[in-house]
């Protein structure tokens, strides 16, 4: 029997953005956080996607925002 690979990989990444960021100060958690106009988390999923033995990306997203995050990733 032989396997048989995703074309896209066989990746799995978790990516862990339900932290407060406390020590970043006030505000937004860190992964919402804007940089270059767009948030951390956007960026980070981004660069993951683009990695061509990725096939899954699962964000942990604090429960209070998963809507908005699963909106901001579509």
């Amino acid at each position: 029997m032989t396997a048989q690979l995703n074309p896209r990989g066989d990746v799995a990444v978790l990516v862990p953005a339900a932290g407060a960021g406390v020590r970043l100060g006030p505000g937004a958690p860190k992964a919402l956080r804007l940089l270059a106009g767009e948030p951390l988390l956007v960026h980070a999923v981004r660069r993951i996607a683009a990695a061509p033995s990725v096939h899954t990306i699962v964000v942990a997203a604090p429960a209070a925002d998963v809507e908005s995050v699963r909106a901001m990733l579509a």
